[in-house]
């Protein structure tokens, strides 16, 4: 902007140095850490560098560890060892646990190496604690990529596993997928046997698009809570 007064300029140029907000010191400020060597871009790289490779490090030892426990136990590498002499029956379990209660279904394509359509399948529901278990329970190849077909596998699957249909209270698809068509039609399908099988995602659409319905839910589920909590069904306590 220029300068004129001359007359004062020695006191300005001291306010000028002093001054710890000035244009002088931050540019001195950036010329020490431009001349400090731990400051410099290349170290910084290299410290970035280091920090993922001991990420990277952490990452594969954990996979070595998860190899290793499946090797010992004969363990496949993907699912569980479900025959009558395992002792990882972890399906039947789940399906134990669930028991009559309202559970949830989650369907996502798995297509292998193989290019061959599959389902991933998994279970949400609530257990006896009250808590939200969310378990992987299998996946299926289908034979094509219709809806009916994939309605017939779930229908074959629930069926295997004792599983009501009519107890089923959710269902949610991969909208992303390469079978996006075909599981909106699957959860129309699911919808004709069961109404009450709500889709998932229109409910998080619907109560997420309001702060009204958001405080109403709440309000429900707050008194749904201590009407639990009253009959004993929901126990209280700490830890």
């Amino acid at each position: 902007m220029g300068y004129n007064n001359w007359k004062n300029a020695i006191s300005t140029f001291r306010d000028h140095e002093v001054n710890v907000t000035s244009i002088h010191n931050f540019a001195a400020d950036k010329l020490e850490l431009f001349k400090n060597p731990r400051q410099h871009v290349t170290l910084k790289i290299s410290q970035h560098s280091s920090e993922m490779e001991v990420a990277y490090r952490v990452r594969l030892t954990a996979v070595l560890d998860i190899m290793q426990f499946l090797l010992r136990q004969g363990l496949a590498f993907r699912g569980h060892d479900e025959s009558s002499s395992s002792k990882n029956k972890v399906r039947s379990l789940m399906i134990e646990d669930i028991g009559d209660r309202i559970f949830s279904l989650m369907v996502d394509e798995a297509r292998y190496i193989l290019v061959k359509e599959q389902m991933a399948i998994v279970l949400r529901y609530v257990d006896s604690r009250g808590q939200m278990i969310e378990r992987f329970l299998c996946v299926e190849h289908v034979t094509d990529a219709s809806s009916y077909t994939l309605k017939e596998v779930i229908d074959n699957l629930f069926a295997k596993y004792g599983l009501s249909l009519s107890r089923l209270r959710g269902q949610g698809y991969d909208g992303a997928s390469n079978m996006r068509g075909e599981f909106n039609d699957l959860k129309s399908l699911i919808l004709k046997d069961n109404p009450y099988a709500s889709y998932v995602i229109k409910i998080v659409n619907l109560v997420g698009a309001s702060r009204k319905r958001k405080d109403a839910l709440r309000q429900s589920q707050h008194e749904n809570i201590v009407t639990h909590i009253e009959k004993g069904v929901i126990s209280t306590g700490r830890g």
